[in-house]
């Protein structure tokens, strides 16, 4: 039983530096430079017990299966930090399972030169080929290696402190999915990253970049020097100078835990009444 999550949005400031395994050899170490979106992508599995057994010790006293526990695995953009896709499995999912993830994610969104993965059982010597026929370069994250796997592993802890806590986690393989694939909409729309400079995944995936003089922007300065030369070059005001803007805090389908920030001129909401 499975159940797949595909995020069918759009699809760094700083192109991050990846360390991995040469397939060949465990002791040989190459640098992978993710240069642009797409470049280069992480897979990994989690464990996610259901609602009542996430005590630190109870879920290991029982089978991590359903209904006890789900296994997520989850495909994250290196450049970008964007969730390319995810799926939801009642037990540990078997290699055939995995790379039948992945044709279904790459068949959306693209295939990556380079694939990240850990030691598990699911990526080796029928997974390398599966990588083979497919031409994307097969990488094993080297162990103890700071930066190697920990992308998608944050990307993870992320959605265990921002999701799993707020909207639990159901028995119903279904349920469960429709709330990861809410949350992992907001995450690449909404969510502001820090390590991407305020930027939120679907832009730098989408390469948006707009000059700030291009951007309306709150003026609260009644009096603004308009014909000032320090004001130049002008930059467009949102509304009239000096009106309190008006923060509008909405939520994603209702979940309080994925908010969505707006900031609006009262100037426009006046009009519109």
């Amino acid at each position: 039983m499975q159940s797949w999550g595909l995020n069918v949005v759009r699809p760094g400031l700083l192109p991050p530096t990846l360390i991995g395994q040469d397939v060949e050899g465990e002791e040989e170490v190459r640098i992978v430079t993710a240069k642009r979106p797409g470049h280069v992508a992480h897979i990994d599995f989690t464990v996610v017990p259901t609602t009542g057994l996430s005590t630190p010790w109870f879920p290991f006293s029982l089978p991590q299966i359903h209904p006890f526990a789900h296994w997520v695995a989850i495909v994250e953009d290196h450049f970008s930090r964007q969730c390319l896709g995810f799926a939801v499995f009642a037990k540990e999912p078997t290699t055939k399972e995995t790379t039948d993830f992945l044709d279904r994610i790459f068949q959306n969104r693209g295939k990556p030169d380079h694939l990240i993965s850990d030691k598990g059982p699911q990526f080796r010597d029928e997974y390398m080929e599966w990588c083979q026929g497919q031409k994307i370069q097969f990488r094993r994250g080297k162990v103890g290696e700071h930066g190697s796997i920990s992308v998608v592993e944050r990307c993870i802890k992320t959605m265990k402190n921002e999701c799993i806590p707020h909207s639990g986690v159901s028995c119903s393989i279904d349920r469960f999915r429709e709330e990861l694939e809410l949350y992992f909409i907001w995450y690449n729309e909404y969510r502001a990253h820090e390590y991407l400079g305020g930027r939120t995944p679907n832009e730098v995936f989408d390469q948006v970049k707009v000059p700030a003089c291009e951007k309306p922007r709150i003026e609260l300065r009644d009096r603004w020097p308009e014909d000032s030369d320090c004001a130049k070059p002008s930059v467009p005001i949102a509304g009239v100078p000096g009106a309190t803007p008006i923060l509008v805090i909405g939520f994603l389908e209702g979940r309080k835990h994925l908010p969505i920030i707006n900031f609006i001129d009262p100037e426009s909401t006046a009009d519109a009444a």
